[in-house]
């Protein structure tokens, strides 16, 4: 028998592996999660909308209506504060433009109230105008939603990644899983690129390749129909324009292109939803620019007057089914988190301890460590607090934090050392981007990419090419 032997291992670092390892980590069991990438948090995880979303249109009585309600409300009453992870409730409209979509609305409150969502209320287009002036004429009415809230999206994975590896959880990156074996009974041997791990009880939270995973045991269940949404980011001049989440009506497809502020202090516009064939990095495309610049001139045609930042893209793994594919097979010690699509953001705490019950009901053995170590994260990069530049006493404390690195985004050399020192440390330009904002501005990094590079690597050492990879 293999040397080591971990009591769970989780198959994939996006932020539903990632809150999945550390609700692991609070027992006394050996923990491990393997992701292909060279950071968690990639992926689907870092193409999203950066909406904590209530759970509101969800379809009543569905698992994911039940997840993304519990599990919003976990975040943001308890572990977005514990773990300094920005999270503001600034309210989101569902806006209706004709007659059709103004007789949806009593529906979306009416599903709101099924799924146990509070502060959900008509309003009217006098109400509409007199809290988003710049929105286009003719809106028919809308639907106010007080507790939808707009995150950072990169912080929840790694922090949730950080805590279980305080608290003695392994991380394997650069780790892609290209088979499985079951070994007698006892436990599965995990193949992946940087050689073989074992567990008992296996997670599948795979996301885009939920799916091939499966296949490896030939477990077919569902099947991943990649869904690609583009978005373009304003400038922070924009925020001006817009201080709601500006949602439509949503279809049984997609929520509609929706106009948001961000915590950075940007403002987005997208997404498409397209389904397409290839499940790797998503790619920016001109017939999506075009759909999305089309329909938010509709919506608010003075924020396409604004300067664009950037673009990005993410892929949602949806599959055949409406719902979330959560599946448990006892007998092998084989969970599936699948089909977790673009509200795993906000339900990934939820399918976390939905996905530990089962676990348990399967027969692996929870007791609760002694001394569960917390995690609160040194530097927000919210906007709607004050920053490290802007806190006198810290930079006396620590005159790093007021020697900027990156002036687009005001982020200081002393943040950038954080993020090389935290407990998942960042060892390349994009996971310093993730944690910092440094390279997301106006100048996307020309201007202090250069300054970043040198400074990992005289921590990490390693050859400057690989940093860019």
């Amino acid at each position: 028998m293999p040397k080591q032997i971990f009591d769970t291992l989780v198959i994939g670092g996006g932020v539903v592996g990632c809150a999945i390892i550390r609700e692991l980590s609070k027992y006394n069991l050996s923990v491990a999660l393997v992701e292909k990438e060279s950071d968690v948090g990639e992926g689907t995880s870092k193409g999203n909308s950066a909406i904590m979303h209530t759970g509101f249109d969800a379809k009543p009585g569905s698992l994911e209506a039940r997840l993304v309600g519990s599990g919003s409300v976990e975040f943001r009453t308890q572990v977005a504060p514990a773990m300094n992870l920005p999270c503001e409730k600034i309210g989101a409209l569902v806006i209706a433009y004709d007659d059709d979509q103004k007789n949806e609305l009593d529906q979306v409150i009416a599903r709101a109230a099924s799924n146990g969502v509070d502060e959900v209320k008509r309003v009217t287009p006098d109400e509409i105008y007199a809290l988003e002036p710049h929105l286009a004429p003719g809106v028919k009415g809308a639907v106010s939603v007080a507790n939808e809230s707009i995150v950072d999206p990169f912080a929840p994975p790694i922090a949730y990644a950080s805590q279980a590896c305080l608290n003695g959880a392994r991380l394997m990156l650069n780790s892609t899983v290209t088979g499985l074996r079951e070994l007698d009974g006892e436990c599965h041997e995990v193949i992946t690129t940087s050689g073989s791990y074992y567990a008992r009880y296996l997670i599948n939270a795979a996301g885009l390749w939920g799916d091939s995973v499966d296949g490896f045991l030939a477990i077919e269940n569902f099947h991943i129909k990649p869904r690609r949404g583009e978005f373009i980011i304003f400038d922070t001049a924009a925020s001006r324009l817009v201080s709601h989440i500006m949602l439509q009506v949503p279809t049984p497809k997609t929520k509609g292109i929706l106009i948001s502020p961000t915590i950075f202090g940007n403002v987005i516009l997208g997404p498409t939803a397209d389904d397409i064939e290839d499940r790797g990095s998503p790619g920016i495309t001109r017939d999506g620019m075009d759909k999305i610049r089309k329909l938010g001139a509709k919506v608010m045609p003075e924020l396409l007057q604004e300067d664009i930042t950037s673009t990005y893209a993410g892929t949602r793994p949806a599959t055949e089914f409406s719902d979330y594919q959560i599946t448990f097979n006892g007998d092998r010690r084989y969970v599936t988190a699948g089909g977790i699509r673009s509200t795993g953001l906000s339900s990934a705490l939820a399918i976390a301890r939905y996905v530990v019950e089962g676990l348990a009901d399967m027969g692996l053995s929870l007791k609760e460590a002694d001394n569960f170590k917390d995690y609160r994260r040194l530097n927000s990069l919210s906007e709607y607090a004050p920053r490290p530049y802007q806190q006198v006493e810290r930079i006396k404390a620590n005159p790093k934090y007021g020697q900027m690195v990156c002036f687009c985004e005001m982020v200081s050399e002393q943040e950038i050392l954080d993020a090389m020192q935290e407990p998942i440390g960042a060892a390349s330009l994009k996971s310093i981007r993730k944690r910092t904002r440094a390279m997301m501005g106006r100048c996307q990094g020309f201007n202090c990419a250069p300054k970043v590079n040198g400074m990992l690597f005289d921590h990490n050492g390693v050859d400057i090419k690989s940093l860019v990879a």
